[in-house]
């Protein structure tokens, strides 16, 4: 990713760690945790794991819901 052409680095962990969200309203579109003991209720929709750059995609919706 860049910013006015200078490569930026994606921070860990956002949409996963509560303290780098801006907010939560799109909560409801996020995954639900696999680990009910987690304090985090799941993640945000877009997130990253590590700081490779990879942005990942995930959602509760359905494709078909998003394309009728």
């Amino acid at each position: 990713m860049t910013v006015d052409g200078n490569p930026i680095q994606i921070p860990a962990h956002i949409g996963i760690d509560p303290s780098l969200w801006k907010d939560h309203s799109l909560d409801q579109y996020g995954t639900r945790s696999m680990n009910m003991n987690m304090v985090m209720p799941g993640m945000a929709p877009l997130h990253t794991h590590d700081t490779s750059g990879i942005i990942h995609v995930e959602s509760s919706l359905h494709i078909g819901r998003i394309s009728k």
